[in-house]
Formats: structure tokens, C-alpha cells, sequence
């Protein structure tokens, strides 16, 4: 269930279902764009992959750095990073992971056109596989956030998506993960069905999924996602309007959740200006020249 969490806890988070069941009905504020792990870096999108794959790293509630699909990882000089992976994890498609499948997904973020997950491997500029389960990273010059990095590169499987762009990915036809779901059907701006992967690496140290079916379930409004909730046809919202919460802790079928953000919003002074529109004194008159830049 931790995966289907962190989609969740964006906001507040309001649910009304038993801790088990055969399928879960989650109500979505934003519509997932692409099913493409390397194609567009929003969150919806974002939040989908990690169901159906997984990354090398993950980083904790703590932001502390904890093994994904690396079991381990080391600096072997200034500029080369080790990492050995698990032994026996497998795709959907029943597949090894091997260490040719992590080489093609880091190279995937290069090859996908406008991907925006080439940020996290733009430092790269070496690779190789010493063995199945073993690979190295070169970069350019000294950089300690390489595992760090990596914890945002889904890994996807070589076979399936080679030659694959993100149409073949919404299809379902390189949807081929590690991760605790499989993928079964996009609608785009309708919905994302998954199906429990009872194959999860994860599942031997108690991480398996909770339900065997979710289906996630695109409605931007928030009148409209809270009456889904309140009607039974949803078992599960996010984004809770803050206006409605009081009332809705009141109601004892239901459950909320809230949990503190990783994303800081913060107000950014315009100090590369001469001049800036909009700066004025408390008598309104515009300002002849931007004070920030003193």
C-alpha cells in the first residue's frame, strides 16, 4: 500500500473503505498526461509510474537514501559510481531485470524527444555493465548526487520498450515494470486501471499491495470528486476542499489523512531587472529603478 500513499498525501487525503478488499476506486484532482516514465515530468504522471516501476534508489519520509531495485551502491573513485542490484526481481512479463535493462532506461531519458528526465542522468557521460547484476557510472567531474539522482529514472524493461515512444506506453504495450501493479488499461482524462503484481520484490518484505484491482479516476472538480466519495462510487479522494473538511471529520464513515509536503513554495525577488513592473511605493507611484538589485 506505501506506493498508492504516495499519491495520496499531495493534501489531504479521504477515504472511506476497509484496510482490504478486491479493487480500490481513487478519485484524481489532475489527469495523467502520458503512461511514458521518461516522458513528462509532472506529478500526476509521475505518481503513476512509481505503481508500475521502480527506480535503482528511493528516498525515505526522513529524505534519507534507501535501497530500490540497488541492493548497494559505492563510490569507486571521484567520478565512478557501483551499483549491484537485486537478484531475481522480475518484469511483468516474468523477464530478469538485469543490468542491460538499467543501462537502457538511463539512455531511454536522452532518446525520448522533449523527455524531461534527462535532468537527473544529464551528469552521465559513461556506462557499462560489469555483470548481470553490477553496473558502473562515470561522470564528468566529481558528483555525489548521482544515487540520488536515480531515484527519479524509472527503470522499464529493454525488450519491451526498445523502440518504444510514449503512444506504445499509453497502449500498454511497453508498460513492463517491477513495481507492486500491472498495468491494464489509459483512458486519458477518464482513467488509469491497474492490477496487483503478485510477483513484487517488494512482497517479501511485507510490501505487497493491499487490493487486487485500482482504479484511478480522473475528476478534476472537487465538488464532483467529494460527491463520488459520499455516494460510494469512489472509496477514496485526494486534494479534499479545505472549506469542506470540517464537516467531513464529522462524519464518522469517513477517514482523513494529512501529511507535511516535500515541495516548498516560496516568492522569488526580481533582482535581474533595472526596472520591474508592478514595484511601486505605499503611495502607489512606480518605482524608477528595482531596489532588490542593491
Amino acid at each position: 500500500m506505501h506506493r498508492l500513499l504516495r499519491i495520496l498525501v499531495a493534501g489531504s487525503i479521504l477515504w472511506g473503505l476497509p484496510a482490504h478488499g478486491a479493487e480500490l476506486r481513487i478519485g484524481l484532482a489532475a489527469d495523467v498526461t502520458s503512461m511514458d516514465p521518461h516522458f513528462l515530468g509532472i506529478a500526476p504522471n509521475i505518481n503513476m509510474a512509481w505503481h508500475v516501476f521502480d527506480a535503482l534508489t528511493h528516498v525515505d519520509e526522513d529524505a534519507r537514501l534507501i535501497p530500490g531495485l540497488a541492493l548497494s551502491w559505492r563510490a569507486v573513485d571521484a567520478t565512478t559510481w557501483e551499483f549491484r542490484l537485486r537478484r531475481g526481481v522480475r518484469f511483468h512479463d516474468g523477464t530478469e531485470l538485469t543490468a542491460e535493462d538499467v543501462l537502457f532506461s538511463i539512455e531511454r531519458t536522452f532518446q525520448v524527444p522533449n523527455g524531461q528526465f534527462r535532468t537527473f542522468t544529464q551528469r552521465i557521460v559513461g556506462k557499462e555493465a560489469l555483470d548481470a547484476h553490477t553496473l558502473r557510472l562515470k561522470t564528468a567531474t566529481p558528483y555525489a548526487m548521482v544515487p540520488y539522482d536515480l531515484n527519479s529514472v524509472f527503470i522499464v524493461s529493454r525488450k519491451a520498450a526498445a523502440r518504444s515512444g510514449p503512444e506504445d506506453f499509453d497502449s500498454g504495450r511497453a508498460m513492463i515494470g517491477t513495481g507492486p501493479f500491472r498495468f491494464v488499461r489509459f483512458a486519458r482524462g477518464d482513467r488509469v486501471e491497474l492490477a496487483r503484481n503478485d510477483d513484487y520484490w517488494g512482497a517479501q518484505g511485507g510490501k505487497s499491495a493491499a487490493w487486487e484491482k485500482v482504479t484511478f479516476r480522473i475528476v478534476p472538480t472537487d465538488p464532483a470528486r467529494l460527491a463520488g466519495l459520499l455516494s460510494g462510487d469512489l472509496d477514496a479522494i485526494e486534494q479534499v476542499p479545505t472549506a469542506d473538511l470540517p464537516r467531513i471529520r464529522r462524519d464518522a464513515r469517513l477517514q482523513t489523512a494529512q501529511k507535511v509536503s516535500w515541495r516548498t513554495i516560496f516568492f522569488h525577488l526580481d533582482q535581474q531587472h533595472e526596472r520591474a513592473p508592478g514595484l511601486a511605493d505605499n503611495a502607489g507611484t512606480p518605482l524608477a529603478r528595482n531596489p532588490c538589485r542593491d
